[in-house]
C-alpha cells in the first residue's frame, strides 16, 4: 500500500508540476501530457465526469463560470501539500 501512495504522489507531483497550475484547463493539459495513454484520458474523463457532479451539487453557478489563471501565484510544493491535508 505505501508503494501504490508513493507511486501516486509522483504522478500527482508530475501533474501539478506540468500543470503550473490548479485550474481545471491546465490540470487537464498537465495530466494529458504525463500520461498520453489511454489510461490517462479514462482518469481524466472519470475526473471530469466527478467535477462535474460535485459542482453542480456544491457551487453557485456564478462560481461554476469563474476560471482564474493562477500561473502567476501558483505554488508547485504548497499544492501538493494540501494534498497530504485533505
Amino acid at each position: 500500500m505505501q508503494s501504490i501512495n508513493v507511486l501516486l504522489d509522483e504522478i500527482l507531483y508530475s501533474i501539478l508540476s506540468a500543470a503550473h497550475s490548479l485550474t481545471t484547463d491546465k490540470l487537464r493539459a498537465g495530466l494529458l501530457s504525463i500520461l498520453p495513454t489511454p489510461l490517462g484520458k479514462e482518469a481524466l474523463l472519470e475526473a471530469e465526469v466527478e467535477l462535474r457532479a460535485y459542482l453542480d451539487n456544491n457551487t453557485s453557478r456564478d462560481h461554476k463560470n469563474k476560471q482564474e489563471n493562477d500561473r502567476d501565484t501558483f505554488h508547485l510544493q504548497w499544492a501538493f501539500e494540501v494534498r497530504h491535508s485533505l
